[in-house]
């Protein structure tokens, strides 16, 4: 083995970088050039022509490149040729450690490590949020290489008693700015500390720039721009170098632990920081405008792969929810952070094999994502900086191939940004849109938000999220929250009101109550402040002090429950009771009466519950002291329902009422509430309503049923005989007045009128006897029928006796309503009432013709 690590050294300080352009170039294993020749990785491009020899001797790199210049293999390829001389296997545990900042990247670089390394005998793993832990923990300490996210790291680093960093060779950290940053600043911290400081570590971005005072210490190398040392600079700028002054802040590289850095930037001189082969333009429009002109760019473009940045993961999800419902005519794909990973790898997947779709994504796909063949990229909210700007621009043009990128700024943001992408180097052009061209699709979108109330809660997130993303930009020159028109906005996402922005309002509402300082107050209080700093205004000014009140010791003294409630039983305070009051605050006797009720119903569960399981023996309760209870409780409930605010309708009830004796008759309350709404005729229910015994005797009451269904029944009748003495009075009376007209109307000879004025009478006579006959027929057949009714009724109550009572009158008074009886009455009586005109009339004819 040592063998191989001296002869392997030997080589790789013999590479002529100036001399290498193919891999093959390089003393690299048998098995990493197949990996690389199977995949056609021949050429070697400026970054790993660079750092790759420099990574072989061993020395800690800090790369830095434009976007798709090869980063990925500049470090994969010496990793494994690290493990491969160490011979490492399986046995040996994690020797190798790469870190991501996003879950898509970290997949990105394993399945190129797959490919590349597909002859090698090391084991790899992923190690990203969202998949199973559990798996995860039983196989990790069989890996070599472990490809990661920081916060999927750290937890197993916490959590799993199988995971050993102690022997890792070398550290790589690819988008290294982003993982430095705040956002990950303390997950770093404890991951590097639980990591070896005798390691190599290797760092890779495409933003990275040495800070100016680096600049300041080797501009009198001997040694190339490129690439500098430790060894090679002032005592002073080793100093400040010790811990590589690499992004923006020391304190960043200073954990990192690095040992003789080599500084590697090869397209530092370069004109433009960007790809040569993009094309890079920009428009000023509106904030309402931006969706339209988004729709209108996709319409135009529906055979080329689009990639559109927004701001928020709220955004992405709306503009591709609507999207899909407007139906643009190419494929919609949505990627951001708070889609489960699988769902979010099936999206990289399907992006990256299709020609032609539109991916709206946050910026979780701005850094490192290789998607192939990505025609347009388009920023629809404008980027951070400059830096978010190169990484959302370099996931097109890569790999010395063309591309085109759209950005959309408003006329607050174009100043600042333009400024800031001039200083970056950044060769953009401003373009104008034909109005003439735009599509606006808002009255679709208004019409389908109308009909969808979950996309119209989408639409609110979204117009929300985006002011919060503009109002916590860090640039406020280029970011300003209150030039936004939410209005024109809102309408634009197709609301037709602006949502709540709460944090705005209270920003207003801080900004209100701040004191307001003039010109002339602040010239005189300048004034006064320079005086004051020369002039003395007294002299042995002694301070009179006021001794401050010693604070007075509460001492808390501890209150049992019992206590407590002996206090609420002097306030006379019942727990749990619900007052109710009207319009005018006087208090409802109702709501008394509603708790009393529930009060008496749970004493009489829990009497009938202890006499049924014997438990007044058996836990010493006695049973007087529970009926006592019950007793008083129901008074109550008597009282209450004597006093409720409504007019008594009995007359007993109201001169209980008005009565001025002290106390509570229990006897009148009970007969003021039984004769509440009617009085009670049969002498049984008026003897169960004024028992005193606790709680409800079901067979008591079935029988006063049935007493008080008898007095109903009679009722019954009487009504029935009334309504057929009222029809019959009524058709006497109508057969009056015929008589009258028939005898005004018809003239009559002498002789036959003195003739037969007794056969008239003998037949009038005869006519109204047999409309007694019929009465009484109808009579006698009504109360038959009714007798057959309530004998059938009579049955049903006793089938239905165990229904209860409020079934039964419900059944009694649908009997009431349907009685065939009257019906029939009624038909037979018209049709006598005919049958005795046409006798008369026939008469009356028979003594004409005489």
């Amino acid at each position: 083995m040592e063998i191989v690590r001296k002869e392997a050294g030997i080589l790789y300080t013999t590479i002529n970088i100036s001399s290498v352009k193919l891999f093959k170039d390089l003393p690299l294993s048998e098995p990493t050039l197949k990996g690389l020749n199977a995949c056609n990785y021949n050429e070697l491009t400026d970054i790993q022509r660079e750092s790759i020899g420099l990574s072989l001797r061993g020395c800690d790199i800090l790369g830095a490149a434009k976007t798709g210049s090869g980063k990925t293999l500049a470090f994969l390829v010496p990793l494994l040729e690290k493990l491969y001389i160490k011979q490492w296997d399986r046995c040996a545990g994690i020797g190798a450690l790469v870190i991501t900042p996003t879950r898509e990247l970290a997949y990105q670089i394993f399945e190129t490590l797959k490919l590349v390394g597909t002859h090698h005998d090391f084991s790899a793993a992923l190690l990203i949020g969202g998949k199973d832990l559990k798996f995860e923990k039983t196989r990790i300490h069989k890996c070599n290489i472990l490809i990661c996210t920081p916060g999927r790291l750290l937890q197993h680093m916490e959590e799993n008693p199988h995971f050993d960093c102690s022997y890792i060779q070398i550290l790589v950290l690819d988008e290294a700015d982003r993982i430095l940053d705040l956002g990950f600043q303390t997950t770093v911290d404890s991951i590097l500390d639980n990591l070896p400081a005798s390691r190599q570590t290797l760092l890779f971005s495409a933003t990275q720039t040495k800070s100016q005072e680096l600049v300041s210490c080797y501009n009198d190398s001997p040694r190339s721009q490129d690439m500098i040392s430790c060894h090679d600079v002032s005592p002073k700028g080793r100093e400040m170098i010790t811990c590589l002054i690499y992004t923006r802040s020391v304190r960043d590289l200073a954990r990192l632990s690095l040992q003789d850095p080599m500084y590697v930037s090869v397209h530092e001189h370069a004109q433009h920081s960007t790809p040569e082969g993009l094309q890079q333009s920009y428009v000023v429009c509106a904030l309402e405008e931006k969706l339209s002109v988004l729709w209108s760019f996709i319409k135009m473009h529906l055979k080329q792969k689009i990639l559109v940045f927004m701001a928020t993961c709220k955004q992405v999800k709306y503009h591709y929810e609507m999207f899909c419902r407007l139906r643009p005519g190419t494929t919609l794909l949505a990627l951001y952070g708070s889609l489960h990973q699988l769902r979010r790898m099936a999206i990289y997947e399907s992006f990256c094999r299709k020609s032609n779709a539109v991916l709206f994504a946050t910026d979780i796909a701005a850094r490192g994502l290789d998607f192939p063949a990505v025609d347009w990229v388009v920023q629809l909210d404008c980027p951070e900086d400059a830096h978010t700007y190169i990484h959302r621009v370099g996931r097109t043009a890569r790999y010395q191939l063309g591309g085109e990128s759209f950005l959309v700024l408003l006329p607050s943001e174009e100043q600042g940004m333009v400024e800031q992408m001039s200083d970056s180097k950044i060769p953009i052009t401003k373009i104008k849109i034909n109005p003439n061209k735009l599509q606006n699709p808002v009255r679709k979108m208004e019409a389908l938000l109308a009909r969808d109330p979950n996309l119209k809660a989408s639409a609110q997130r979204a117009f929300v999220t985006y002011a919060k993303s503009v109002f916590l930009m860090k640039n406020k020159q280029v970011f300003n929250v209150g030039a936004l028109d939410t209005d024109a906005y809102s309408k634009s996402l197709g609301l037709a009101l602006p949502p709540r922005i709460r944090f705005l309002r209270s920003l207003d509402k801080r900004r209100e109550q701040l004191p307001v300082v003039t010109d002339k107050e602040d010239s005189t209080a300048d004034s006064s402040s320079e005086e004051d700093i020369l002039c003395v205004k007294r002299w042995d000014h002694e301070l009179t002090t006021e001794p401050e009140p010693e604070p007075v010791s509460k001492t808390s003294k501890v209150v049992s429950r019992a206590a407590v409630a002996k206090k609420i039983l002097k306030k006379k305070i019942i727990a749990n009771r619900k007052t109710l009051y009207d319009e005018e605050g006087q208090v409802l006797a109702s709501s008394h009466l509603t708790f009393e009720i529930k009060r008496l119903d749970l004493l009489i569960f829990i009497f009938n519950c202890f006499q049924s399981v014997a438990g007044f023996s058996l836990f010493n309760i006695d049973k007087q002291k529970i009926g006592k209870v019950i007793a008083s409780t129901k008074l109550g409930v008597l009282q209450a329902v004597v006093n409720k605010g409504k007019d008594k309708l009995s007359e007993l009830a109201r001169q209980y009422e008005l009565s001025e004796e002290a106390g509570l008759d229990v006897v009148a309350a009970k007969l003021a509430v039984v004769n509440k709404g009617k009085d009670k005729l049969s002498e049984l229910a008026r003897q169960y309503e004024l028992s005193e015994e606790a709680g409800l005797d079901v067979v008591a009451a079935k029988l006063v049923l049935r007493e008080e269904d008898k007095f109903d029944k009679q009722l019954f009748r009487d009504r029935v005989k009334e309504k057929h003495r009222e029809e019959k009075r009524r058709l006497r009376k109508a057969a009056g007045r015929e008589d009258d007209d028939k005898d005004n109307g018809v003239v009559l000879k002498g002789s036959a009128i003195s003739g037969d004025d007794s056969s008239i009478e003998e037949r009038s006579d005869q006519d109204e006897s047999s409309k007694e006959e019929c009465s009484e027929q109808d009579d006698s057949s009504d109360e038959e029928q009714i007798k057959q009714d309530d004998s059938s009724n009579e049955d049903c109550s006793r089938q239905d006796d165990d229904k209860g009572m409020e079934q039964f009158h419900r059944i009694l008074s649908s009997k009431r309503l349907s009685t065939p009886g009257t019906s029939e009455a009624k038909r037979r009586r018209r049709d006598m009432s005919l049958s005795l005109g046409e006798e008369e009339e026939l008469a009356l004819r028979l003594l004409g013709n005489n």
